[in-house]
């Protein structure tokens, strides 16, 4: 099917030269879709018909028709795109006739595509030795020459001199000795001529600043800084007539060595729009220097590109006239200023993308340009827009510091723009009535004037609003954590109203302006929650609400930044933590589980029976637990104790509880050593001789080791309480020693028999109590119970707190 294809595009489309080019669209889109000229498995029918399409594209060029040698160009340029096999067959037969076509008369289409035609196929050839040696080397200076000669046209200017950049980046070597001759065409360019247009200017400045390739990469660098410097004299030589009229400050002696340039005319009204489109030229080829690719490692020449703009910022309006100066001449520079300090906001643009942080030492005077740049050029839209571009770079490039020297006067001006005022309708101005006998008219609004005029707004341009909300929003990412508490509620405040009044603007009046501005609004707040303040209440929660109303939104892109702009309100304000089953069925289980593995010991059966107990008491009074935000992880249990025996959780009220904790598993193998460990604390305390001991130090010592009874079974019973999931009560122990020591006067045997046989029966007595924070529990408390401190017995590094 290709090979059909291909052969009927060569038969019934490539056989009229007069209609060719009409045809040229479709033949091209045919063999783009089609790939019928990729490289395939050669077979004799396709080897055929390609030998049939180079064929007839040779014969083209040579045709009378201009448009034919034109289609047939850019059929050989497709075809080496697609086919490298025949392009290498066919680089040496197609660059001769190029070449013929380039040095000889013709026209203005087929000279730019014979051009563009032969810088591929040299550029192709860069990298393969033995192409570089048959076709380059003996064919590229003769189309240097060719290019050099174009250049006498100005509408082949920009072609050729493309051509030449890429001929000096991939063959230094070789295009040496047109180094000279580029540089002449590309000051003409240069030198501020109306003729000359942005293109050209732009492909001329691409061109000198390749110059410096042709010198190798050891003293590239080197010339590349000559360039530089050469460039930067060449404003200076400009600025000196412009600037005739001003008294500067400061004036600079050492100045850099400028290119020759013809001289301008006396009459300032001729000469000053002239050296303004030179200065701006000059100022395009400093920018492509500083942005383009070195073969080497160059040095910036910082400190004379800082004075040459800030030799620019010195002169505005305020600036004072020299004595004896035409003031025609000092208010016609008053007219180019604002094209001036555009030029060297470019330049300061290029600095900081081009050297970086390497400028923070300059970071307090670009603070200080900026912001009477801000104040001067209020209504000028163009110079505003580069201003707001240099401090979004320089708040990216230094950060804090620059946002703590800009931050009031840019919050200020960035309030002013983004602010919408809404118009007032007032009433018309009486008219005079001539006639007094006549009634008396009504010259007011009408309700229905009221209705048409209200909801008109006034703003600023939408560029200007989407240029100050970026910089706002770089102003939050590097400064926004350290803002005044006043600035900061007042943008907020002001971003936030901005797109509720955005919600409220009818479906079919919204623009593309508003919703990129809208777009930059919703940027604004996202960075607003990302980079909060300690001393501001957060304005999370209408973020989340703007967010969650802007998925839907009509355009697909604010949708999908109100959808991540959630995504990441939601990660602020819920930790990632894993989620909690609490079904009242686990309680239950976990609950059962813990009394069967318990009934083994009587000491924990005592514990969990007691507390069980104390779950379904609180369940049938209703008092258990009723608000999940005031619960301790602690168990409930009675105020009273209850007897021994181990009763199974069969009771349905048990299913009213809300949570369990996942880790009662574990807590039952600790139980058994829990326990020991008390029982054996106890018996060290009571075993202890006691020679010198009176009866309030044993009393002492006696309620010292209940009181560590009590803290180990409230870790046992904490342990079982942990089961019910962020509930808070408050947690009483009570301790009641049944025996009184009555026989202080005994003998010593007879104290610590005494003694054993207390702690024994007090061991029995005591109990657990836990009252949960009802009221009506409170009601139902038939003794004073102490505070205990669940933290434990003091330390002495509590006191020292």
């Amino acid at each position: 099917m290709p090979v059909d294809m291909l052969a009927q595009l060569v038969s019934y489309y490539l056989n009229d030269d007069a209609t060719i080019h009409n045809n040229l669209p479709f033949i091209m889109d045919t063999i783009l879709t089609r790939s019928l000229l990729k490289d395939q498995e050669s077979n004799e029918d396709l080897t055929a018909v390609r030998r049939k399409w180079t064929t007839r594209l040779n014969s083209l060029i040579q045709s009378k028709q201009a448009t034919a040698r034109w289609s047939a160009i850019v059929l050989i340029k497709l075809t080496c795109e697609q086919s490298p096999s025949l392009l290498f067959a066919h680089i040496r037969s197609w660059t001769g006739q190029l070449l013929g076509l380039v040095a000889k008369q013709e026209s203005t289409i087929v000279h730019k595509a014979a051009i563009e035609t032969l810088s591929y196929l040299f550029s192709y050839t860069s990298n393969k030795p033995e192409l570089l040696r048959e076709i380059t080397t003996p064919n590229l200076p003769r189309f240097n020459q060719a290019l050099l000669s174009v250049c006498k046209s100005d509408t082949l200017l920009p072609v050729a001199l493309s051509a030449l950049e890429v001929n000096l980046i991939r063959f230094p070597s070789q295009s040496r000795h047109i180094t000279d001759q580029c540089l002449r065409w590309c000051l003409s360019s240069l030198d501020g001529r109306e003729t000359v247009t942005k293109e050209t200017v732009k492909v001329a400045c691409q061109c000198l600043a390749a110059l410096h390739h042709v010198n190798g990469k050891l003293n590239s660098s080197d010339q590349w800084k000559d360039n530089m410097l050469h460039l930067v004299g060449s404003v200076h030589l400009s600025l000196n007539r412009l600037f005739d009229t001003i008294d500067e400050e400061v004036v600079l002696s050492d100045l850099p060595p400028p290119y020759p340039m013809v001289d301008s005319s006396p009459d300032p009204m001729v000469a000053f729009p002239l050296l303004v489109r030179r200065v701006k030229a000059f100022t395009t080829a400093i920018i492509t220097c500083l942005g383009s690719s070195t073969p080497s490692v160059v040095s910036v020449p910082i400190i004379q590109l800082i004075d040459l703009v800030c030799r620019i910022y010195n002169v505005f309006e305020g600036s004072l006239m020299r004595e004896f100066k035409d003031k025609t001449e000092f208010t016609c520079l008053m007219s180019c200023l604002p094209a001036l300090h555009l030029s060297a906001n470019k330049i300061v643009s290029a600095l900081l993308l081009s050297s970086g942080c390497h400028l923070s030492g300059y970071s307090k005077l670009f603070s200080r340009v900026l912001i009477r740049m801000l104040n001067e050029y209020k209504t000028q839209r163009t110079v505003k827009l580069s201003v707001y571009s240099i401090v979004s770079l320089c708040l990216q490039q230094f950060g804090l510091v620059f946002g703590e020297l800009i931050c009031k006067p840019l919050v200020m001006t960035i309030l002013e723009d983004i602010q919408v005022t809404e118009q007032t309708v007032t009433d018309m101005a009486p008219t005079e009535i001539k006639n007094k006998s006549t009634k008396r008219k009504r010259d007011t609004l009408t309700n229905s004037d009221l209705l048409a005029n209200s909801g008109q707004i006034t703003q600023a341009p939408h560029d200007i609003q989407m240029a100050g909300l970026d910089s706002l929003q770089h102003l939050f990412n590097c400064f926004g954590s350290s803002m005044d508490l006043h600035t900061r509620n007042t943008i907020d405040s002001v971003v936030i109203n901005r797109l509720l009044l955005s919600a409220q603007t009818a479906l079919g009046s919204i623009s593309t302006s508003d919703t990129a501005v809208k777009e930059k609004l919703y940027q604004c707040l996202l960075s607003s929650i990302m980079n909060p303040i300690e001393v501001q209440a957060s304005a999370l929660p209408h973020a989340i609400r703007i967010f969650s109303a802007g998925l839907n939104e009509q355009s697909h892109q604010l949708q999908a930044i109100c959808k991540q702009s959630l995504a990441i309100c939601n990660l602020i304000s819920h930790p990632r933590m894993p989620p909690t089953q609490s079904t009242a069925n686990m309680i239950a289980a976990k609950l059962n589980r813990a009394i069967q593995a318990s009934e083994a010991d009587p000491a924990t059966s005592n514990t969990l029976t007691s507390t069980n107990s104390s779950i379904q008491q609180n369940n049938s009074t209703d008092t258990l637990y009723n608000s999940p935000a005031t619960t301790s992880p602690l168990d409930a249990t009675s105020q009273q104790p209850h007897s021994n025996t181990a009763t199974p959780m069969a009771d349905p009220s048990i299913e009213s509880m809300t949570t369990v904790d996942e880790n009662i598993d574990k807590n039952e193998s600790n139980e058994n050593e829990m326990l020991a460990a008390i029982e054996k604390e106890i018996n060290s305390v009571v075993n202890k001789p006691m020679d010198d001991k009176t009866p309030n130090d044993l009393m002492a010592t006696t309620t010292t080791a209940m009181d560590e009874v009590q803290v180990n079974i409230i870790d046992l019973t904490g342990d079982l309480g942990d089961v019910m999931e962020q509930q808070q009560v408050e947690t009483i122990v009570t301790t009641t020693i049944t025996n009184e020591h009555k026989d202080a006067s005994a003998t010593q045997t007879q104290e610590t028999e005494s003694t054993k046989a207390d702690l024994d029966h007090s061991e029995k007595a005591s109990t657990v109590s836990v009252i949960p924070l009802d009221d009506e529990s409170d009601e139902d408390l038939d003794m004073a119970l102490p505070d205990i401190d669940m933290a434990g017995p003091d330390t002495e590094d509590d006191d020292e707190d």
